[in-house]
């Protein structure tokens, strides 16, 4: 219990600061902005009028200069414009390219303005006649993807990354000048939600001839010119041909693979859709062998509830894709709809299945360091996953100017069966052979939102989760003693509930705006994980464990958003007040604790230049009384042999991070670029770890303290030319990772030092010829203070490349992978031809043309040292044949 005293002068403080907080919500503060009409012309000293002379206005906002009206002028020079701006100054821009560029501050009133200009001739050896490469309408840029599309684009994600500014990330989200965009559009229908990945690899970017990107942007039309957002949506226009006509396409294909399996591979898509003003419907099958693994395009969530507390203990590589180490079998379909009953409101569901199954292969060498003694342990792996997704959306929205309306059902159901077979060569680790795991999830999401002009934006969400897991444990005999078998079962059920209100009057103090919000959530977890020994031990070792965790948290915070058109900046952030308890059931750990903390998180926003605006960004997060952390812990405990220690302490992480990010926009050059420094420290205590005895390594349920600091600067500068673009992204990072290693019972601290630097760029130097490269170069270090043994050091190097040319109805991509760790050295390349007709389009594709067998990947962690060997894909040779239905 928390006792609270409040001084009575402090009451009635704060209650006249409500009184007057809610005196000013019902006065109507927002003023009615009129029009403003600017006529003139544009002529030069002698008298001449100027043709087709582009006139921009803008005003200043806290980001920088906006532009609010432009147009362009008649035969006879003169121009009119007419606006609507709060803002009591005016900038104009007067440019052609016969004159001198004009600038000129004016008054926000209506007026007639007259330029007079100086002549500016210039000498061209070429002139090349062009439409619009990019037009600019107040925060909306709209490519014109005729100067950007290759013939040789066979998605939409491939023309996409030639817009200036735009990258795609290898998560499949687009970013625009570093900020991951909000909402993916089509005709201005958001189609496809968060999962728009079908979109960037499905839709064909010929049937597209427009590329809105929407700064600002808010959807929410009772919220315009109330709430201004950081956020970035992304519409998609599409071609006269593309719109109210079924369009569709079909590949198929099938070869030889090489290995000691299923020597067919085969691959199969067929997508389309159709487009109109009411109704959008976009429908994809996949199915394939052939390396493309449909995880990552299908199966992103669509809700955002937690993951499964249980995970696979796969070996992974973030070195390599893992579609070139892990050979699939996939299956998938989806079917997305959007529905408008009428301009303002709209129906929107999405259904999507998944079937995939993957495998692959490692040998793991684990080198353990007792004082001057070095322990050696290697196991071969034979590891993979079954993956079975079915998840729905049904949203029902009502957009009108005086309120918003939004209901959302989301519904997913999982079943994943991941396992590793072990062979375990060395009898100096005790832990089990053979892990099956079994997972099914339920997954329920409700949200509803409400907007009322000049009153509240009310938003309540409701998620629950139900899943149910089975983990089991197979033993062997050893020269040191039997492993305990067992079959594990983990039961989970989360439940989460969130209201949340913001007001939509805002309060004015001079040049000053202040925006405040409230919001408040409960979620409850609740695990249980039993083990049951096998029957094939003795009656003394059936005794069914059982675990307990009930975790319980309350959050509740208030929000403030200052912004001054004076000062031109903005500061946002919000102030948390979490409050939780845990408490635990378990014959080995029964701890029960409270836990009160405060999360900040603050951002300052402020343009310094035309161009050029600032952002940075402090938070902290403070997570006590994780329950995965025990559940894991747990199913870690009874892996391997009981533990000895009991754990009286409980998990928690501090976590503090601060980010400056100075971004360059300048869309009329199409030069786009930022700068990046991060800045991030972690402190933790850890429950589990790994003890090494006298000759072998168990586990104990010990404390483990470790504090992490990590610094990172990048940066990325874009520039387009028309078609060509160039793009070139420098990344460094360094990291100082301090612990302690429990070994022999004896507390060893060490430390862990990592740098890395990443260029990445691409140019097209001519049309038709596109070339990429990735260069990455890491090095780790790992010494103990008080060590006997030498410094653990790894130095890793990675160089990949993509060229793609086109001649005539012939293309060729080739991509190249090349890496180095140490003394081990391994080169991948995988070739695809096309052959395009008037109605066809033939391809061979050859993954692993050089037929490299295995990839080697060397780490450091906590006083050991390990050696991942990962069995590459076997070559193979697949022909497909591509035509419109």
């Amino acid at each position: 219990m928390f006792g609270i005293k409040i001084d009575k002068l402090l009451l009635m403080r704060f209650t006249a600061i409500i009184l007057f907080y809610l005196c000013s919500c019902l006065c109507n503060c927002n003023k009615c902005i009129a029009q403003v009409r600017i006529i003139g012309n544009v002529h030069l000293y002698d008298g001449s009028p100027i043709e087709n002379t582009i006139i921009i206005v803008k005003e200043s906002t806290d980001k920088g200069e906006r532009i609010v009206a432009n147009t362009t002028t008649d035969e006879q020079g003169q121009y009119v414009i007419t606006l609507s701006s709060s803002s009591k100054r005016l900038v104009m821009y007067v440019s052609n390219i016969n004159i001198k560029p004009i600038k000129r501050e004016i008054a926000n009133i209506s007026q007639t303005v007259n330029f007079a200009a100086e002549s500016h001739e210039i000498e061209l050896q070429e002139v090349f006649v062009k439409p619009t490469t990019i037009k600019a309408k107040g925060d909306t840029l709209t490519y014109n993807l005729l100067h950007f599309r290759d013939k040789n684009d066979r998605k939409l994600r491939e023309t996409l990354e030639r817009l200036p500014g735009i990258t795609i990330n290898d998560e499949r989200k687009v970013l625009y000048n570093g900020r991951e965009i909000t909402e993916f559009q089509v005709e201005g229908g958001n189609l496809f939600g968060n999962k728009y990945s079908i979109a960037l690899e499905r839709i064909d970017p010929k049937d597209i001839i427009a590329v809105d990107v929407m700064q600002h942007h808010q959807p929410i039309r009772a919220l315009q010119g109330n709430r201004i957002t950081d956020d970035v949506a992304l519409n998609v226009k599409l071609s006269p041909n593309a719109k109210n006509n079924l369009t569709g396409k079909v590949e198929v294909g099938s070869g030889y693979r090489s290995g000691e399996k299923d020597n067919l591979a085969y691959t199969t898509r067929l997508y389309g859709g159709i487009f109109n003003a009411k109704h959008q419907i976009f429908a994809t099958v996949a199915a394939n062998n052939s390396g493309e693994q449909l995880r990552d395009i299908y199966a992103v969530p669509l809700t955002t509830l937690t993951n499964n507390v249980l995970s696979s203990s796969t070996p992974r590589s973030s070195m390599l894709n893992r579609n070139d180490y892990m050979p699939n079998i996939s299956e998938a379909l989806s079917l997305n709809g959007l529905y408008k009953n009428s301009e303002t409101a709209k129906w929107s569901y999405a259904v999507t299945a998944m079937s995939e199954k993957i495998e692959g292969r490692t040998d793991i060498k684990h080198i353990y360091y007792v004082g001057q003694q070095e322990k050696t342990h290697e196991r071969n792996l034979d590891f993979g996953n079954t993956y079975r997704n079915m998840d729905f959306l049904l949203t029902y929205e009502q957009n009108k100017p005086r309120y918003y309306l939004m209901n959302k059902l989301v519904g997913a159901w999982n079943k994943e069966l991941p396992y590793v077979s072990q062979n375990i060569q060395s009898t100096q680790l005790d832990e089990n052979l053979n892990q099956n795991q079994y997972t099914l999830d339920n997954q329920f999401r409700l949200i509803y939102r409400w907007n009322e002009v000049n009153g509240l934006d009310t938003r309540f969400n409701l998620q629950y989760s139900s899943s149910h897991e089975q983990l089991l444990l197979k033993g062997m005999d050893t020269n040191i003693k039997p492993q305990i078998g067992a079959r594990q079962k983990v039961r989970q059920g989360f439940y989460f509930a969130e209201l949340r209100q913001e007001m939509l009057s805002t309060i004015r103090f001079g040049g000053w705006m202040i925006d405040p919000y409230w919001f408040g959530m409960v979620d409850k977890n609740t695990l249980t994980t039993t083990q049951h020994p096998s029957d094939l031990f003795s009656q003394d070792n059936n005794l069914i464990l059982e675990d307990d965790v009930h975790y319980n948290r309350l959050k509740a915070g208030i929000g403030l958003t200052f912004q001054s058109n004076v000062a031109r900046f903005r500061i946002r952030g919000y102030v948390p007040l979490v409050y939780s308890y845990i408490q635990v059931h378990s014959p080995y750990i029964r701890p029960s604790r409270h836990s009160l903390h405060i999360d900040p998180n603050l951002s300052i926003e402020r343009p310094l230049a035309s161009n050029l605006s600032l952002q940075l960004q402090w938070s902290r997060e403070l997570h006590d009384n994780k329950s995965e952390d025990f559940l894991h812990a747990f199913i870690i405990r009874n892996s391997y042999e009981q533990t000895h220690a009991k754990m009286d302490e409980i998990t928690s992480t501090d976590y503090n991070h601060f980010a400056a990010k100075l971004n360059y926009t300048n869309a009329f050059n199409l030069l786009f670029g930022n700068l990046r420094i991060e800045y991030t420290n972690m402190k933790s205590e850890m429950m589990t770890n790994k003890v090494v005895e006298e000759n072998h390594v168990t586990l104990h349920l010990a404390p483990q303290s470790y504090g992490t600091h990590s610094l990172s600067l990048g940066g990325e500068v874009s520039k387009a030319f028309y078609w060509k673009k160039t793009n070139v992204s420098l990344k460094a990072n360094h990291t100082r990772f301090s612990s302690s290693q429990m070994l022999n019972g004896v507390k060893l601290p060490f430390e862990l030092y990592e740098s890395s630097i990443s260029l990445r760029g691409g140019i097209t130097p001519i049309k038709g010829l596109t070339t990429e490269i990735q260069a990455f170069v890491n090095r780790s270090r790992m010494t103990g203070q008080n060590s006997d043994h030498t410094d653990i050091v790894t130095t890793r190097s990675i160089l990949t490349g993509k060229i793609t040319a086109t001649l005539n109805k012939w293309s060729v991509v080739c991509q190249g992978f090349h890496t180095q760790q140490d003394h081990a050295k391994t080169f991948l390349a995988n070739v695809k031809v096309y052959y395009k007709t008037k109605k066809t389009e033939w391809s061979l594709d050859v993954r692993n043309l050089l037929n490299a067998h295995q990839l080697n990947i060397v780490s450091v962690n906590a006083q050991e040292w390990q050696r991942n060997i990962f069995y590459l894909v076997p070559r193979s040779m697949i022909l497909s044949l591509k035509f419109n239905l």
